[in-house]
């Protein structure tokens, strides 16, 4: 915890069918969706007042930074990393095949 805020960490990777939306809950209420196969994040509009604002705030800010990180694991570029021909830091994962398939 933070303070008398619980601190949330989720780290997971896209699978190939792995894709972004938005979802509409209402009139006026929205949230962002990952849905990452397998598994799914919902963003939602933070329930406080000036919520939408801050909603659109992070938007802009992971949009920003999705920018340069998919600029930056472009072929050839020094900074790629990951699996599929990039520089990796992870070791190789004895589960995937070499083409990076699940087994």
């Amino acid at each position: 915890m933070t303070g008398d805020r619980p601190v949330f960490t989720v780290t997971c990777s896209p699978g190939r069918d792995a894709t972004v939306s938005v979802r509409r809950i209402g009139p006026g209420w929205l949230s962002l969706v990952l849905t990452m196969d397998p598994g799914r994040i919902v963003v939602d509009v933070p329930g406080m007042r000036g919520g939408a604002e801050v909603l659109a705030e992070f938007c802009r800010r992971l949009a920003d930074e999705a920018v340069q990180l998919a600029a930056s694991l472009e072929p050839g570029d020094a900074q790629s990393i990951g699996p599929g021909g990039f520089e990796s830091e992870r070791p190789p994962d004895p589960t995937e095949t070499p083409n990076g398939d699940l087994w």
